[in-house]
């Protein structure tokens, strides 16, 4: 995969997870928003989710967070001014960390012919937030629709996130978002 697309890539996961603001990837941030313990606190421009990504607990481990900062920020009580600001000095390693997360989704997400830029974008954007697994649902939709002649498009990702997704149904406000992201991002390609 080129590098354009990649840095697109990015550029479209950076709008989608972080709003277009690359200071918020060195910030740690609730991604359900009302800090239920679910999704738990994410940094990156990928958002690693701590709660549900056991390599971002590594990292943090590994970039100096003790056992203690862990606890406070899987429990999401009190004020976390000192752990943003230890993550924030560590701002290359989370460009790293993003930058080997971006690719290896790229190669996971890239493994079907004749689908446009945008339309892998949307798998890879897919894959971040819901994770792509083959055998998974939308690995099954989409090979179902293959079978059948149907050609994958950024559209036809969007209405199953709509569809077949519970968060679709729940925020199908941030399902049309991140559709009109990438499609601004990729446009043209």
């Amino acid at each position: 995969m080129n590098n354009k697309f990649f840095e697109s890539m990015k550029q479209a996961l950076l709008l989608n997870e972080c709003d277009g603001d690359q200071e918020l990837a060195y910030k740690f941030s609730d991604a359900d928003g009302v800090r239920t313990g679910r999704s738990g606190y994410s940094f990156g421009v990928s958002q690693f989710d701590i709660e549900n990504n056991t390599d971002a607990v590594v990292f943090l481990i590994d970039n100096g967070f003790k056992a203690k900062d862990i606890k406070r920020l899987f429990v999401q009580d009190g004020n976390i001014d000192d752990l943003n600001y230890k993550l924030d000095s560590l701002f290359e390693r989370v460009d790293y960390a993003d930058n080997k997360h971006i690719q290896e989704s790229i190669d996971h997400c890239n493994i079907y012919k004749d689908i446009s830029f945008t339309t892998l974008a949307m798998i890879v954007d897919y894959h971040n937030q819901l994770r792509f697994d083959m055998g998974g649902k939308l690995y099954t939709f989409l090979g179902d629709k293959l079978d059948r002649g149907f050609k994958i498009t950024p559209e036809l990702i969007r209405d199953f996130k709509f569809n077949e997704t519970a968060w679709g149904k729940k925020r199908p406000d941030d399902v049309q978002r991140r559709y009109d992201n990438v499609i601004k991002v990729f446009k043209g390609e």
